[in-house]
């Protein structure tokens, strides 16, 4: 007897980047023959997109030069490769954004650097790369990137307006479901509708049912009123611990412009050291997209259908997260109020950018110990309704005059910490 088998081979994309940028789509994609799918190059800061090189396989591409391009599969495997190269124009500039004394004598800074030109943060850098010192002493630094050691608070804001109707009200809605997806546990997301108003449709939170839920809920209708939708994304950032940003995508120009409103905005993000970025669908008129971005240090883009926004999405929240934790052990562990000046450096380009601050050793917080019975406590199930006890030694050089314990309940979301005074049982220790 004779038969025939039939071996279906799957068709396997493999997009790549070399050092200095990232992709989207990025890793290893399912495709089917002749598809059609739009590849996404973000140089980061101090380089610039060079090209699309094909590495293995065979396929079509649009264009090989252009960050953008859409490539057509021909080949059962293929891999593509987006290269970049160092930017000769890139002027970089470092920033210390936070300083934290809280674990003296080894003491953290956050810092951001990002290139003048492009607004693009540096990423991939090392104690290498970077130059400390304290006091004109040289320190070797441990350096992280700040998305290992916490998340990020984003507001998403959603154009409803009746020009979104149909497909693109849907593709940008899977865009924002692909970002929720992502999230980390320690990233927020909230979510803003905006038409000739606005609809807070979802508050911060990190509960990805709640935000998918939300999403469900955008629907294409009305005029189009982008400062407005902005302020009340901005209105969703409040005490935030994260690093912050506002994206806001439109398919129109505002249906009115009003140049208060737009500083106000820019304002209002400066004030809450929040970033905007902005992402212009299909549209002609840049306003009031652009000087949104750029009056608040983020950055304008341009995608051809909301199809995109995925990908776009996904490269600010990694532009965003490109802080470093910079750790170093201070030499002066003697507490006799010195005043400390610490400066951290890097060279680019054969330039040298630099920031700097100063510290006292009388602005030391209090050092908090929990006592062995708590960690017990933390290591050991409870039984439920059964009263316990948690202690903490507090030492500082200044005097105590009340501490307090902040406690939720875990399975609790959005729900604040409620603030409970300790009592102070003897010395260092307090209890409650």
């Amino acid at each position: 007897k004779s038969f025939n088998v039939w071996i279906a081979t799957p068709f396997i994309l493999n997009v790549t980047a070399s050092k200095g940028g990232s992709v989207n789509p990025a890793g290893k994609q399912p495709t089917i023959l002749k598809e059609k799918v739009i590849l996404t190059a973000w140089a980061h800061g101090g380089y610039k997109f060079d090209s699309w090189k094909i590495v293995e396989g065979n396929a079509n591409l649009s264009s090989t030069k252009e960050f953008r391009s859409t490539l057509t599969t021909t080949d059962s495997l293929c891999t593509v490769k987006a290269v970049f190269k160092e930017d000769e124009l890139a002027k970089p500039m470092i920033n210390i954004s936070q300083f934290d004394l809280g674990n003296y004598p080894e003491i953290c800074a956050n810092v951001v650097v990002m290139d003048l030109n492009s607004g693009r943060s540096f990423q991939g850098l090392t104690s290498e790369d970077l130059v400390l010192t304290q006091d004109g002493q040289v320190i070797q630094p441990q350096i992280t990137t700040i998305n290992n050691v916490t998340g990020i608070s984003v507001v998403i804001v959603v154009d409803e307006s009746g020009s979104m109707q149909g497909r693109s009200i849907e593709s940008a809605k899977e865009s924002i479901r692909a970002f929720i997806n992502d999230m980390t546990p320690y990233d927020r997301t909230a979510i803003v509708g905006f038409d000739g108003g606005t609809k807070v449709r979802q508050t911060m939170t990190s509960n990805k049912t709640l935000l998918l839920r939300a999403v469900d809920s955008l629907a294409a209708t009305g005029g189009t009123n982008i400062i407005e939708g902005t302020c009340a994304g901005l209105d969703q950032i409040v005490n935030e611990t994260n690093p912050t940003m506002v994206i806001v995508f439109s398919d129109g120009a505002n249906d009115t412009q009003d140049n208060l409103k737009l500083d106000s905005a820019i304002s209002i993000a400066k004030r809450k050291k929040t970033t905007i970025h902005t992402i212009g669908v299909g549209v002609q008129s840049t306003m009031p997209l652009e000087p949104l971005a750029k009056g608040t240090g983020g950055i304008y883009t341009f995608a051809n259908n909301a199809s995109e926004l995925a990908g776009i999405y996904a490269a600010m929240r990694d532009n965003s997260l490109s802080q470093y934790v910079v750790c170093y052990e201070s030499p002066d562990t003697l507490q006799n109020g010195d005043t400390h000046n610490v400066i951290i450096s890097m060279e680019f380009n054969k330039i040298t950018t630099k920031d700097s601050l100063q510290w006292n050793e009388n602005s030391l917080p209090p050092r908090v110990s929990l006592t062995d019975a708590t960690w017990n406590l933390i290591k050991n199930s409870q039984q439920a309704n059964s009263a316990i006890t948690i202690s903490a030694y507090i030492t500082t050089s200044l005097q105590i005059k009340n501490a307090n314990v902040f406690l939720r309940n875990s399975s609790t979301v959005n729900v604040q910490f409620t603030s409970y005074a300790m009592r102070h049982v003897r010395d260092s220790l307090w209890e409650y």
